[in-house]
């Protein structure tokens, strides 16, 4: 079969992984030694706490704005001084990086997906993550057989959504070209502006359906499946 696009690239998590149980996880691992000491639980709120503070500091990242280290201890610096519980930022991050690179659960139809693809396409994983928890990660899931490589903003030295993540990233894939090439992704910031800026064709994964963003998408689905017709026409 002649697949549409030849390259896929595809985004980690909340893309292929279940980062919001990772997530979870992970910051129970992180925080509760330190919010126990001062008495607290580590509660749904506290999760929604730092998920606020984490999303504003990826959203700065991607900007350019803060670094990437700038951000893994400031996170939790600021959730600690929003519940008044003085914890070392520092060493919660570790703890947290240690948990979530051990949580490989899957979203519903990932795996099928690589799995049908990795035949005819090469599948390469292109995220902002945290390399030493994506790669640890991507190791322990099914996901392993079929994705080629990861990369890595960290890496790269360069992240999402900028063209020059995408540029690292065809320079070491030469015999492909953009034209030739799609990304699906959950983040219209990250993912579909990348894309856009990168001049590859985009897919926007949005289970929850919602308006369509100005400009478009090439492509919108809200079940993982519905990715595979669009690269392998026919099926």
């Amino acid at each position: 079969m002649e697949p549409r696009y030849r390259l896929v690239l595809l985004d980690a998590d909340r893309t292929l992984f279940d980062f919001d149980l990772a997530q979870a996880h992970a910051l129970e691992a992180a925080a509760a030694p330190v919010l126990e000491r001062a008495g607290l639980p580590c509660t749904q709120e506290v999760l929604l706490r730092y998920r606020a503070v984490s999303e504003g500091l990826w959203g700065r990242y991607e900007r350019g704005e803060v670094t990437q280290a700038f951000l893994q201890t400031e996170r939790f610096r600021q959730l600690f001084a929003e519940l008044g519980a003085p914890g070392d930022a520092a060493e919660a991050n570790r703890r947290y990086l240690d948990r979530l690179g051990e949580e490989d659960a899957l979203l519903d139809g990932a795996e099928e997906l690589c799995r049908t693809l990795a035949p005819f396409c090469h599948l390469a994983i292109v995220t902002n993550g945290i390399s030493r928890s994506q790669r640890r990660r991507l190791e322990k899931s099914a996901l392993r057989p079929y994705i080629r490589e990861i990369f890595i903003s960290e890496d790269l030295g360069v992240q999402k959504p900028q063209k020059e993540f995408f540029d690292r990233v065809f320079a070491q894939l030469p015999s492909f070209s953009r034209a030739e090439t799609v990304i699906l992704g959950d983040s219209l910031s990250s993912d579909i502006a990348g894309g856009r800026a990168a001049g590859i064709d985009a897919c926007w994964f949005c289970p929850a359906g919602g308006p369509q963003p100005d400009p478009a998408p090439a492509y919108t689905i809200r079940r993982l499946l519905d990715f595979i017709p669009i690269v392998l026409p026919g099926e």
